[in-house]
């Protein structure tokens, strides 16, 4: 990523506050409301979304040391997969938790969930780029037609 404009020190000291701040309201609410209480269901979980909202911009912001922190390995790893975790956990731990017939899942079958999620993600990606690239048109010696010129402009977010 390109680096961002630098801040004042008031500007980062404003950001790093938002952020503590969003992060103790975040806390605050986790500890505080059940999601069955009125104030959820009058704006409650409105303005949590919002809260959310704002400290993902923080957080995404590498102006910031939070932003900073979180652009390294593996967590960017992590965030260029996100997608494929989300779609391989759920069914690799449910049918992990129906083979080992127990109600709650030890530590070693937490384990094997992760191995598992992390090859079945590793496995659907690479044959993903493997299918991607067998239909990858042709580049011709010459001028490259407009559609290939698009498609090579656009950042590659896979």
């Amino acid at each position: 990523r390109k680096a961002a404009p630098a801040l004042s020190s008031g500007g980062k000291k404003i950001g790093v506050a938002a952020f503590a701040l969003g992060t103790a309201a975040t806390l605050a609410g986790y500890f505080l409301f059940d999601g069955q209480q009125g104030f959820m269901y009058q704006g409650g979980m409105a303005l949590f979304t919002l809260l959310f909202a704002g400290m993902v911009m923080l957080a995404a912001s590498l102006r910031l040391p939070i932003g900073r922190a979180i652009d390294r390995q593996p967590l960017l790893w992590m965030g260029q997969r996100s997608y494929e975790i989300y779609l391989w956990h759920y069914p690799i731990l449910f049918c992990c938790a129906r083979l080992s017939g127990a109600d709650d899942l030890s530590l070693p079958l937490l384990l094997l969930v992760l191995l598992l999620t992390f090859l079945f993600v590793q496995g659907s990606r690479l044959l993903l780029d493997g299918l991607r690239a067998v239909k990858a048109p042709k580049e011709k010696p010459g001028k490259k037609p407009a559609e290939l010129r698009r498609a090579q402009t656009r950042p590659n977010n896979v």
